[in-house]
């Protein structure tokens, strides 16, 4: 079950699931103090790793098992699972000549912040608020 641009609730949803297929299971919150949290590879953009997203926040699911440590970000075009050095790399870093000078400065000043929160935790403590998506009284 996936909505589009519910990714916290996509990874409650995620996390409750399939937490038993996993060694360790993580919510992981993504932003910055200016709510301006640059991405690539994301789906909503038309050049995802020309052009990237600029969420305010963006949840995903950092999974690992005895073999390996995978990414599960269901807004990425990269594969689902991704491997978490390729999904840091590509959507946090990225090293190619077609991407403009400013968003690299722009991501490199506005930053990212992580915060992982322990699947079982996250699916005791969640809750969702919405209000910030209200405009003017306004859904």
């Amino acid at each position: 079950l996936y909505t589009a641009s519910y990714c916290e609730e996509n990874v409650y949803k995620f996390i409750d699931r399939f937490q038993s297929n996993f060694n360790e299971i993580y919510a992981v919150f993504i932003s910055n103090p200016r709510q301006q949290c640059v991405i690539w590879g994301q789906k909503l953009s038309d050049k995802p790793f020309e052009k990237p997203v600029c969420w305010d926040y963006h949840v995903i699911v950092i999974a690992k098992t005895v073999e390996d440590l995978y990414v599960f970000d269901l807004d990425t075009v990269l594969p689902f699972p991704s491997n978490f050095k390729e999904y840091m790399s590509r959507c946090f870093n990225p090293k190619t000549e077609i991407i403009s000078s400013w968003w690299i400065e722009f991501a490199k000043h506005t930053g990212h912040f992580f915060r992982c929160v322990e699947g079982r935790e996250f699916l005791k403590t969640f809750s969702s608020d919405r209000r910030h998506m209200r405009n003017k009284r306004v859904w």
